[in-house]
């Protein structure tokens, strides 16, 4: 339970802008052996405290293994890998793990290839995404907030381009 205590006052950190404050935290809490259940929710934390080599590093483990011992890896885990790699701009690599996915079912994956599409300049396609992400029942308030203030982005860029 003190794990999880920690990575909700890390989300806290990280939602008040205080990076410099949740980044030593992440990088002292990634020597420890984390369960799988909290696994994936400190692997989105490293990514968006701006560390997704650490998230990638510890999810490639579960994506990236091969011979008889392999376990699929869960579909959020796929989604969080090809979101850092997204954000580290291994953009071609991200994107095809996040198209494998159904973003009917995982509403994420329309968030994240709008910000692979951010990443090529192509904020004209990022707007259907967001939209569409937006208006899905999945996303919290905070998750909806991000895919709105990114919506906004996207469509003053390309009124003012």
């Amino acid at each position: 339970m003190r794990l999880k205590s920690t990575l909700n006052d890390i989300d806290g950190l990280i939602r008040r802008g205080a990076m410099g404050l949740a980044r030593p935290r992440l990088k002292k809490l990634s020597k420890t052996t984390l369960p799988r259940s909290l696994l994936l929710g400190f692997c989105e934390l490293a990514r968006r405290a701006d560390m997704p080599i650490l998230a990638l590093r510890i999810l490639s483990r579960r994506i990236r293994q091969t011979g008889r011992q392999a376990r699929q890896a869960l579909p959020e885990e796929q989604i969080e890998y090809g979101a850092s790699l997204v954000k580290i701009g291994a953009i071609a690599e991200g994107l095809d793990i996040l198209s494998k996915l159904d973003a009917d079912h995982y509403p994420s994956v329309l968030l994240f290839q709008s910000f692979d599409n951010f990443a090529r300049w192509n904020y004209q396609a990022a707007i259907p995404l967001l939209r569409k992400y937006i208006l899905s029942p999945a996303p919290s308030d905070y998750d909806r907030l991000i895919g709105q203030v990114n919506l906004a982005g996207a469509l003053v860029h390309e009124q003012h381009p």
